[in-house]
């Protein structure tokens, strides 16, 4: 898929079922960081793992407003890397539990995970 494609983020948008929340980019162009960048939805995560490239596309006010996350890494190596694409494609890592609770049990959720009591995430719904 061409990055510059005008349909690139409807495309991988519609090929991941729904909204791209993590992208790991591995080439570290300005061209793949505002792809990247522009893929995430709101609360998204982006991990670098690249030491050469050029520099970062977006303007910082975007990342607050975005409530963006992005990360470095510098860990493993690409053998590592197919490793563990494989184990996300076949399954074998389990899915992150998510309870749902109804609002007005928000400060119970936060007690809850306070005190370790929640694994995964919690979705507090009106």
């Amino acid at each position: 898929m061409d990055g510059q494609d005008p349909q690139a983020i409807t495309e991988i948008a519609r090929a991941a079922q729904g909204p791209v929340r993590g992208v790991v980019d591995l080439v570290g162009s300005p061209e793949t960081a505002a792809l990247d960048f522009d893929l995430l939805p709101k609360g998204g995560k982006l991990v670098i793992v690249v030491l050469f490239g050029g520099g970062a596309p977006w303007a910082l006010p975007l990342i607050p407003i975005k409530a963006a996350t992005i990360q470095g890494s510098y860990v493993g190596n690409l053998q590592e890397l197919r490793e563990l694409v494989e184990l996300a494609r076949t399954g074998a890592v389990p899915a992150i539990p998510i309870t749902r609770r109804p609002l007005e049990e928000a400060s119970a959720a936060l007690e809850d995970l306070r005190e370790g009591k929640l694994v995964g995430r919690a979705v507090l719904t009106p």
